[in-house]
């Protein structure tokens, strides 16, 4: 496998690609600001590549991750989870390339479908390096009837490009749409940070069918927070609700009657917990 640490970009790719053609490696994929961050290992499992992703600059909000297995110049990436946008996949292979890596990239999902074989076989051939962002300037150089080299387009010029103006704004809805999910991310670890004493005093003195569904929400929060912020918060604004009607950890819990009332609250709150449960089954 490769090393931890590898002197360029690309001495990391070719070694993931040398050790992937010899044996099936867990990877983790995920756009960056320079174009992908590729993670791999023999034995560590592809969440862990994940964590080493975001930790390298990765962004979370267009990732996947699962087996990697590299013939000749295809890369074929087996996934875990169908709900990955095709739009990695040309990135990666934009992103090799410029490494000078040329490669087809493609996406195995569950069920069968593959994403990238669209794609020109041009890996196969000596295909120039291109930019890892589209952002960036594109070196879109051709060579002329008689020999001779257009002039490189700029960004100044995609305007009169309808096609590299739609993935410049592509590209910057997802960054927009990244950074709010990491915001989200950010608020959501310090709201649960705040309630960890709570919990451990919830999951003490409950009785234990709601002690063990405030385990499990617990859980199932750290779970999902990293990859599904959004279902995150769902799923602490519930666990909130839970210690806010524990007695002996909020006043207001013991000032609320224990009539019928007080235990058609906390069955209404149980039904919340269990449809919740069934839902991320």
């Amino acid at each position: 496998m490769a090393k931890e640490k590898s002197a360029d970009p690309k001495t990391e790719i070719q070694e993931i690609f040398a050790s992937a053609k010899k044996k099936p490696l867990n990877f983790a994929l995920m756009k960056s600001k320079e174009g992908v961050v590729l993670k791999a290992h023999v034995t560590k499992p592809p969440a862990a590549m994940y964590r080493e992703c975001k930790a390298a600059g990765g962004i979370a909000a267009m990732s996947t991750q699962g087996i990697l297995n590299v013939t000749g110049r295809l890369v074929e990436l087996t996934l875990e989870d169908p709900d990955v946008s095709g739009v990695l996949a040309k990135l990666a292979k934009k992103y090799f390339t410029s490494l000078g890596v040329p490669c087809k990239v493609v996406f195995l999902l569950p069920g069968g479908a593959r994403l990238g074989d669209e794609e020109d076989e041009d890996a196969e051939g000596d295909a120039p390096a291109e930019p890892a962002d589209v952002s960036e300037v594109v070196t879109q150089t051709a060579a002329d009837d008689d020999g001779t080299v257009a002039e490189p387009m700029t960004r100044g010029q995609s305007d009169e490009n309808p096609d590299l103006a739609a993935q410049e704004a592509a590209s910057e809805a997802v960054q927009a749409e990244a950074a709010k999910l990491e915001a989200l991310r950010d608020s959501l670890m310090q709201e649960f940070g705040a309630l960890s004493g709570q919990l451990d005093a919830a999951k003490t003195n409950m009785v234990a069918p709601m002690a063990k569904k405030v385990g499990v929400l617990e859980t199932m929060f750290k779970t999902t927070v990293d990859q599904e912020p959004n279902k995150a918060r769902g799923v602490l604004s519930l666990l909130s609700k839970m210690l806010v009607n524990v007695p002996g950890l909020n006043p207001a819990a013991e000032a609320k009657p224990s009539g019928a009332s007080r235990t058609s609250e906390l069955s209404a709150l149980e039904k919340s917990v269990d449809d919740l449960l069934a839902e991320f089954a």
